[in-house]
């Protein structure tokens, strides 16, 4: 969850993003990665 300078309030906000699945800063995103996954258009 974010860097230890974060304010904790930053730290709580991530974990809540996370827990709903939501795109969170610094983290892989497995959507994105499917998505780029696919053969592009020739």
């Amino acid at each position: 969850m974010g860097s230890p300078a974060d304010p904790p309030i930053y730290g709580a906000l991530l974990s809540q993003w996370e827990s709903a699945g939501r795109t969170v800063p610094g983290r892989r995103d497995a959507e994105w990665n499917r998505a780029a996954a696919f053969p592009s258009w020739t």
